[in-house]
């Protein structure tokens, strides 16, 4: 079987996929269309690297910016999942044509209707 060439750029991207997604060496791997092992061989490579050369950092990974983006990040999904726990709590929420709040208690009793002053 023909042994398959990766780019130098591949394996960097791959290793870096790797590190930051949060997904498992498993499924970046058959998504890449690398095998496991050779995706486990170049993550030890990279560490390897880094703690021969601890000051020497791979281009385009600043830590204090990739800290910011990633502040900025979770801040948005803080914020588009408090959106969406108030809709789905408002989507339970009954109320009547007047903005009135209906409970179960009220829906019992017959008060969910318009209000009828005597």
């Amino acid at each position: 079987m023909k042994q398959k060439r990766f780019t130098k750029e591949f394996e960097e991207e791959a290793v870096r996929l790797l590190r930051t997604s949060g997904r498992t060496k498993g499924e970046i791997s058959e998504d890449l269309g690398v095998s496991l092992s050779t995706l486990t061989r170049w993550l030890s490579q990279r560490r390897e690297r880094e703690m021969e050369e601890p000051d020497r950092r791979p281009p385009g990974e600043d830590p204090a910016a990739e800290l910011k983006r990633l502040r900025r990040e979770n801040e948005i999904l803080r914020q588009e999942r408090d959106i969406l726990k108030r809709a789905t709590v408002g989507s339970t929420d009954r109320r009547n044509h007047l903005g009135e709040h209906i409970t179960r208690r009220s829906v019992a009793k017959g008060l969910s209707g318009p209000s009828v002053q005597a």
